[in-house]
């Protein structure tokens, strides 16, 4: 016998309304990214503004030694909110029912943090070589947008292009959004001496700055200081209104510096998302039933496939000093309208993944870091694609076997790589 080819449309996963989905929350994400242009906008309006007050104080030394705070703070700022640059690589071990290799991956992330906007952008790729081929094995693309609504609330959205080899994952997106619980505890730079140095320092020239602000802020309402600014010409309303939104800026600046120093970091977070998919053709050996000698080939092809979901996302992250830190998170992927069961099985994913990073490099002369990631993670599907249990019946019927019906539910990643940020 030769090789059959069949086709398989898993209807318990319907393909009907996937454009009008995606269509729909790629809209509602676009709306969330407004606000980060918007403030990057702003970020760009306040420097400026920054710039003219300086120069207008330069007319008079009422508010000696303000400028110099101003400029303390720009660079504080714009440290805190540059154009992150990532780059690792490194190697893999994964393993799934069927399969077991040692790969080489990449990754690259793109990162801009307006606080309390955050912007990311992340591509990866894990790769092997065989016979002088390159092969890629798992690649993600994705875009994603936080927004803090609150030091302890974020809401975000984003969309992701996946592909699994050893899953048989041809293509997945993923598209949705969502709300985060923060709670950030034990602040280590309260305590000496504790090997958190580096934020230490950071939080003593915020709160130093920001004490020293609000003193020239109160001090534009003294009247000699009144008539100083204005026999210089000065605009004192206009001042005024730049000293309340420095305060704010200055507020911002100190809640995304207390997020990057906490050194425990609980999260809960709630997703409602379309999750699109093709899977792979599923190739077999057809058997005989009783020698188990192979006697020909069967290709099962699946239809696309699309449905929603609510994700639940537990998060831990503990930070020990200034140069280690280890990260948890699971999703859980709950299926969301019918049908519940596949095959007799929960239509429930997960993925987990648990870290620890060593930055070894930090606050170099180059304004960057190197770090060590040691990491692993698992995905998982309860109810994977099979071939229907009609065609297994058929080929039961007449004294043969398939090798495999179902494509593999599980993949695990154990993965060492080197990463340097600019």
């Amino acid at each position: 016998m030769g090789t059959k080819n069949s086709k398989n449309g898993f209807a318990a996963r319907t393909y009907k309304s996937g454009g009008i989905t995606i269509v729909s929350l790629v809209l509602i994400i676009i709306f969330i990214m407004s606000f980060f242009f918007c403030d990057l906008a702003y970020g760009e309006t306040f420097k400026d503004t920054c710039e003219k007050i300086k120069d207008e104080l330069k007319k008079t030394s009422c508010l000696k030694g303000f400028t110099d705070k101003l400029d303390e703070l720009m660079k504080i700022k714009e440290k805190a909110e540059h154009l992150g640059v990532s780059v690792a690589a490194g190697y893999n071990g994964d393993v799934s029912r069927h399969d077991n290799w040692q790969l080489i991956n990449l990754e690259t992330v793109i990162n801009k943090e307006i606080y309390p906007v955050d912007f990311r952008f992340k591509t990866g790729a894990v790769f092997s070589t065989k016979n002088k081929e390159s092969r890629d094995q798992v690649t993600t693309f994705l875009v994603n947008l936080d927004y803090n609504v609150m030091p302890w609330l974020k809401t975000y959205g984003f969309v992701e292009r996946f592909t699994d080899t050893f899953m048989n994952i041809k293509e997945r997106y993923e598209t949705g959004v969502g709300a985060k619980l923060e709670l950030n505890l034990f602040d280590p730079t309260n305590k000496t001496n504790n090997g958190y140095q580096k934020l230490r320092e950071e939080r003593e020239i915020i709160e130093k700055l920001l004490c020293q602000i609000e003193k020239l802020r109160i001090s534009l309402s003294n009247e000699d200081t009144k008539k100083c600014l204005s026999d210089a010409k000065v605009d004192i309303k206009e001042l005024s209104k730049f000293m309340e939104s420095l305060k704010i800026e200055v507020e911002k600046l100190k809640q995304a510096l207390k997020k990057n120093r906490t050194r425990l970091s609980l999260g809960f977070a709630v997703t409602f998302m379309s999750e699109m998919e093709q899977t792979a053709d599923l190739s077999t050996d057809v058997l005989d039933i009783i020698t188990q000698q192979k006697v020909g080939t069967y290709n099962q092809t699946f239809d696309p496939t699309q449905r929603f979901r609510i994700v639940f996302r537990p998060s831990i992250e503990y930070k020990i000093n200034d140069h280690l830190s280890l990260y948890y998170q699971i999703y859980f992927k709950e299926p969301l309208g019918s049908p519940i069961d596949i095959n007799g099985k929960r239509d429930w994913r997960s993925d987990s993944r648990f870290d620890a990073k060593f930055d070894f490099l930090k606050d170099t002369s180059w304004g960057g870091e190197a770090s060590v990631y040691l990491e692993y993670q698992r995905h998982y599907d309860n109810a994977p694609p099979e071939i229907s249990s009609s065609i297994v019946a058929n080929y039961i019927s007449m004294s043969e076997t398939l090798k495999r019906i179902v494509t593999d539910n599980r993949h695990d990643v154990v993965l060492i790589k080197i990463g340097v940020k600019f």
